[in-house]
C-alpha cells in the first residue's frame, strides 16, 4: 500500500557572525560590513550574562579607588588645580564619573572617544565622554564624523545620515572642540580597532543564543515534546487547521500553543500514533555546551580565575589563598596596564603632567583574627595595612578593651589629649580671612580676592579683561571676587586702590595656609540653666590651634582606634554627641563647630 503524509517541515536559519571590514564610504570609513559592528558589539554586551558581567567586572577593578596625585613639590596653585581639575574636568561630572565611561569603552570597543572643549576666557579645556557607536572617522583619524543616523530603524546602515564633523585634538592649535581618540593597536588595521576578547565573539553569540533559546522555551512551551499522527487521511487544509484549533483548545493553554505536533498519514488499517519528541539526553548536551562557552568566554577575555568575577568553576577549591593569588595575578597583568592606559589619556589634558594616578582596590586580607594580627604585626605595620601613617614616637593610642565603656571626663580628657598632638598655636599665625564650616571638609576659602588686589596694585589700570586673563578665570568669578574687594573698601568702582587698599598687606600665595579652628556656633542653642560645656570644648576654647585637614582626618583617625568606631568623622563630630535641650535630641556633633581660616604665619 502506498504510503504517504502531509507535515509542515520547519527550517532554522544559520546566521553566520558579522565580518569586521574597513572599508572607504563617502568621506568616512566603514565600521565593519555594514557600518555598525559597534552597535553590534553592544548587543553582544547586552544579551550574553557572562560576557556582561565580565566586562563590567574588569571595568570596577581598573576604576579602582579613584583618581590621586603626590602633591611632593608641587606649588599650592599646581595642587589646586589639579585637584579641580579632578572634581570637574567638565561642569556636569568628576573625573572618576568620565574616566568609568571611557574605561567601559575600552573594554568593550578596544578605544574611546573624549570631546574637548576649548574654554572661553581662561586656559584649558573641558572633557566630555562621546558614545563610541556615534563617531565614525577618516582614514587617518584627522577628522571625525558624529551621529545618531549611521543605522537606520531596521539595523541596516543609514547611507545618508546627518553628520557633524570635528577635528582630531592637536594640542599645538588652539581649538573650539575637536576629538581624542584613543585605539588599541590592532595589526592589519588603520582606522579603527576591535577589543581583545574578539576571538571570543562566537562563544558570547552562542551563550546569547543558548539563553534566548531557553528563554522562548519556558514562556511559549514550545518544544514540540509529543507528536499526534492521524492515520485515517488526508484531510483538506480547514480540515486540519480545524482538527489542530480543537486538540489545542482542549488540551494546552493559548499561551502554550504549538506544544502538540499533529501529523496525518494516510493508512486506514492503523491507529493514531503518539510519538514521544523529547531527548533525554538534553540536559547533559546542555551542561557540556555552557561549560565549553565559558570557558572560551574567559579564555577571550584574559581572564584568570573565574573566582574573581563571581564564578564557581568545578575542581577550584575557592579558598581564600586562592582567591588573593588570583586577584594579584590578575591586577598586575591585566588591570595595572589597563590603568596605565588611563593615566596617559587624562594626563594629557591635565594641568599638571605626569601626576594623575588611579588609586588600585586593596588586596583581599587574609582572615586572621585580631587577636593573631596583633601578634606577629607591630602596631605601625597594622596602620599601614588600613592605610593609615606610622605614629610618630611621641604619640601613643591605646586600645580599649571590646565594648568598654568610658566614663564622661575620661573620654573628655582622650579626646583633648588626642587632639592636642596635633596642629599649632594660633600665636604662630596672623588671619588674614575667616569662613564657618558646619561640615564639609572640601570648602576651601578663595585666594582669588588676594591675588586681583595683587594685580591692581602692581598695575593700576588694569581691566577686569586683563584680570581674567592673567587669573585664568572666568568673568562671573572675577566679578564677584571685585564685588567683595569693593564691599571691603580696598578698591572703588573704578577698580582703583582705595587708601585701606594700599595699606593692606597682601600676602604672595606661598605664604597662605589654610586651617581650621575650633569655635562656638553662633546659633547653638544656650546651655540649660546651670549647665556648663563639656571639659573637652572648653579646653579646646582656652587654648585654641591651628588645625590642617590632614590633623582633623589623623585626630579621626585615632578616636576611631579608641573608640572601636569605623570611619569616625571628626569634621562632623567635633567634640561628640550633644543633646540639644530644645529639640529634645541627640545630635552626633557638639555646640561648636570648625572655622575656616586663611592664615599667613607670623615671621
Amino acid at each position: 500500500m502506498a504510503y504517504t503524509d502531509k507535515t509542515i517541515r520547519i527550517g532554522f536559519s544559520n546566521d553566520k557572525v558579522p565580518m569586521f571590514v574597513e572599508q572607504k564610504s563617502k568621506v568616512w570609513v566603514k565600521y565593519g560590513e555594514e557600518n555598525n559592528y559597534p552597535q553590534y558589539l553592544v548587543l553582544l554586551f547586552n544579551r550574553s550574562a557572562k560576557h556582561n558581567a565580565i566586562v563590567t567586572s574588569k571595568q570596577l577593578y581598573i576604576s579602582g579607588k579613584g583618581w590621586q596625585f603626590d602633591q611632593t613639590e608641587m606649588q599650592g596653585e599646581e595642587v589646586i588645580a589639579l585637584q579641580s581639575f579632578i572634581d570637574n574636568p567638565n561642569q556636569y561630572e568628576t573625573l572618576n564619573d568620565l574616566a568609568k565611561k571611557t574605561i567601559l569603552d575600552n573594554e568593550l570597543f578596544g578605544g574611546c572617544y573624549i570631546k574637548v572643549v576649548g574654554t572661553k576666557g581662561k586656559k584649558g579645556q573641558e572633557l566630555y565622554h562621546i558614545d563610541y557607536c556615534t563617531v565614525r572617522s577618516n582614514e587617518d583619524n584627522s577628522e571625525f564624523y558624529i551621529s545618531d543616523e549611521w543605522i537606520d530603524e531596521s539595523g541596516n546602515e543609514n547611507t545618508s545620515p546627518l553628520f557633524t564633523t570635528l577635528p582630531a585634538y592637536d594640542p599645538n592649535v588652539k581649538q573650539a572642540e575637536s576629538i581624542y581618540y584613543y585605539k588599541s593597536y590592532r595589526p592589519n588595521l588603520n582606522t579603527y580597532t576591535l577589543p581583545d576578547y574578539i576571538g571570543a565573539v562566537p562563544a558570547i553569540i552562542t551563550d546569547a543564543e543558548v539563553a534566548n533559546y531557553h528563554r522562548a522555551e519556558i514562556q511559549n512551551s514550545f518544544k514540540g515534546s509529543k507528536m499526534i499522527t492521524f492515520v485515517n487521511g488526508i484531510p483538506s487544509d480547514d480540515e486540519m487547521k480545524a482538527t489542530e484549533r480543537k486538540l489545542k483548545s482542549k488540551f494546552t493553554s493559548t499561551d502554550s500553543a504549538g506544544s502538540i505536533v499533529v501529523d496525518f498519514a494516510d493508512d486506514k488499517d492503523r491507529v493514531a500514533i503518539i510519538n514521544d519528541l523529547s531527548a533525554g539526553d538534553f540536559a547533559d548536551k546542555y551542561t557540556a555546551l555552557n561549560d565549553t562557552i565559558q570557558q572560551e568566554i574567559f579564555v577571550g577575555h584574559k581572564v584568570t580565575s573565574p573566582m574573581i568575577f563571581g564564578v564557581r568553576v568545578e575542581g577550584q577549591l575557592g579558598g581564600r589563598a586562592e582567591m588573593i593569588d588570583a586577584f594579584n595575578l590578575f591586577t598586575n597583568t591585566y588591570v595595572a596596564p589597563r590603568q596605565e592606559v588611563q593615566e596617559q589619556i587624562f594626563n594629557i589634558f591635565a594641568p599638571v603632567k605626569g601626576k594623575l594616578k588611579i588609586k588600585q582596590l586593596e588586596p583581599i586580607m587574609p582572615s586572621f583574627t585580631e587577636q593573631t594580627l596583633t601578634q606577629i604585626l607591630t602596631k605601625d605595620e597594622l596602620r599601614e595595612i588600613i592605610g593609615r601613617k606610622p605614629l610618630e614616637p611621641t604619640q601613643v593610642v591605646q586600645a580599649p578593651a571590646t565594648n568598654f565603656k568610658f566614663s564622661k571626663q575620661v573620654k573628655d580628657l582622650i579626646d583633648y589629649e588626642t587632639f592636642s598632638k596635633y596642629g599649632e598655636s594660633v600665636e604662630n599665625f596672623e588671619l588674614v580671612k575667616t569662613k564657618k564650616v558646619m561640615f564639609g571638609k572640601e570648602d576651601f576659602i578663595s585666594k582669588i580676592e588676594q591675588g586681583i588686589l595683587d594685580l591692581i596694585k602692581k598695575t593700576p589700570d588694569i581691566t577686569i579683561e586683563s584680570l581674567m586673563e592673567v587669573m585664568k578665570l572666568d568673568k562671573t568669578k572675577v566679578s564677584d571676587a571685585i564685588e567683595t574687594l569693593i564691599g571691603d573698601g580696598l578698591i572703588d568702582k573704578n577698580l582703583k586702590i582705595t587708601t585701606k587698599g594700599e595699606n593692606k598687606n597682601v600676602p604672595t600665595f606661598s605664604e597662605l595656609f589654610i586651617r581650621y579652628k575650633y569655635a562656638e556656633r553662633s546659633d547653638a542653642p544656650a546651655l540649660v540653666e546651670g549647665g556648663v560645656s563639656r571639659d573637652f570644648c572648653a579646653a579646646m576654647i582656652s587654648n585654641p590651634r591651628y588645625f590642617s585637614r590632614e590633623d582633623i582626618e589623623n585626630i579621626g583617625n585615632d578616636l576611631g582606634q579608641v573608640y572601636d568606631i569605623p570611619n569616625y568623622d571628626a569634621f562632623r563630630r567635633r567634640g561628640g554627641w550633644y543633646h540639644d535641650p530644645i529639640q529634645d535630641v541627640n545630635l552626633p556633633y557638639c555646640r561648636h563647630i570648625w572655622v575656616q581660616e586663611l592664615v599667613k604665619k607670623v615671621k
